[in-house]
């Protein structure tokens, strides 16, 4: 059997993305995983694939950190002598085509998840890294070696106008689809009841990217207006990312009653069946999986007009859809759903009918392994 070795930056997001995939691939690759260890290496190794611990610092940007990561990888590589190589999550990506380069591997592959921090930001920091970035970009992925593979069309286009890949070496493959016999509902859906506390749940972590923000800025709104809300939030409250709220902002939120600060879940599926709507107001993002998951669920949704939002929800089908960095709009599309009960469950049937048509997980693993084969 041919051998593949995957590597990302997390086991977590392996076994919450991939996890199908790699299943898929063991039936006809010799597959090794390759990641910092973590609490998902148990069940990751539990699938009968090699794992390799990676001596990964996710967050730093420490020039000697980096060095020595990818010294690391450029050693697995050596020993496992795979016949090509998977890449997820950007430091991966990176590192991962350096070290096969390197060691002279013909076949890469590099799953470009979103554009991330360094591309949205709009301080001037943030403008000279960008400016760094690419040019590492151009130098690392334009490679014959090198594939890449992007979630919506707009990021594609968007790193073939920097130069940063051919067309002929970049694909579209929409995100790592979704199980839609798991995500079905069990339950009928109720609908929005005005007398009852709303439930509004927000399927993301709390970093302003993902425009969690300008959505407390709508509740409160809200709230004052005398509309009976509770916003349920999953996370576990990190403060690795560069663009995670402080920690007196967290503090603050801890303190407003209709806030219910949830934690980490390894499962969404129970708080997406008994939510009223789901709002992610991101930025931007590769293809979010959370609005597939919650499209899937049949659930009411409010996001914004940015790639990878709208890719999945189309504005008054299977779902409202505002423009970014705007609050006053999220809370006049949660008081569209309210009020009108029949619609918003229209919606949810619709996104459901799309998802499975559209992004369900069998498609994209097999558009995947058709791309392995094309090369």
């Amino acid at each position: 059997m041919k051998k593949i070795i995957i590597v990302s930056n997390t086991g977590w997001y392996l076994y919450n993305f991939r996890f199908k995939l790699i299943k898929e691939l063991l039936k006809k690759y010799n597959v090794t995983l390759v990641f910092p260890f973590d609490g998902y290496s148990k069940p990751l190794k539990e699938t009968g694939c090699e794992i390799v611990n990676w001596k990964l610092n996710r967050n730093s940007i420490n020039p000697l950190l980096e060095i020595f990561s990818i010294i690391d990888l450029i050693n697995i590589f050596l020993k496992i002598k795979p016949d090509m190589a998977h890449h997820f999550t950007i430091k991966a990506c990176l590192y991962g085509t350096i070290a096969g380069r390197i060691v002279g591997l013909k076949k890469i592959f590099n799953a470009i998840t979103g554009l991330g921090h360094v591309f949205l930001a709009k301080n001037t920091n943030a403008f000279i890294y960008r400016v760094f970035m690419v040019f590492i970009y151009r130098k690392v992925f334009n490679h014959k070696s090198s594939n890449l593979i992007f979630q919506n069309s707009e990021d594609r286009n968007f790193f073939q106008s920097l130069k940063i890949i051919s067309k002929n070496k970049s694909f579209l493959i929409r995100g790592s689809g979704v199980d839609v016999n798991y995500y079905k509902r069990e339950k009928e859906i109720k609908k929005i009841d005005l007398k009852k506390t709303i439930k509004i749940f927000f399927p993301s972590r709390i970093i302003k990217e993902k425009g969690i923000i300008e959505l407390l800025e709508a509740c409160e709104s809200l709230i004052d207006d005398n509309v009976n809300l509770c916003l349920y939030v999953p996370s576990d409250l990190s403060f690795h990312n560069r663009s995670f709220l402080s920690k007196r902002e967290i503090d603050k939120l801890k303190n407003k009653s209709w806030i219910k600060l949830l934690g980490q879940l390894s499962d969404l599926k129970p708080i997406y069946e008994n939510s009223d709507i789901v709002i992610l107001p991101s930025w931007r993002e590769g293809l979010s999986m959370a609005l597939l998951e919650a499209s899937a669920m049949e659930c009411s949704i409010i996001t914004t007009n940015v790639p990878g939002c709208n890719d999945v929800v189309k504005h008054g089908e299977s779902g409202l859809i505002v423009p970014p960095h705007d609050p006053v709009s999220i809370k006049l599309a949660i008081l569209f759903l309210i009020n009108n009960p029949v619609i918003s469950e229209k919606f949810g049937k619709n996104a459901r009918l799309s998802t499975i048509k559209k992004f369900n997980s069998e498609m994209v693993i097999s558009q995947t392994m058709s791309l392995y084969e094309k090369f």
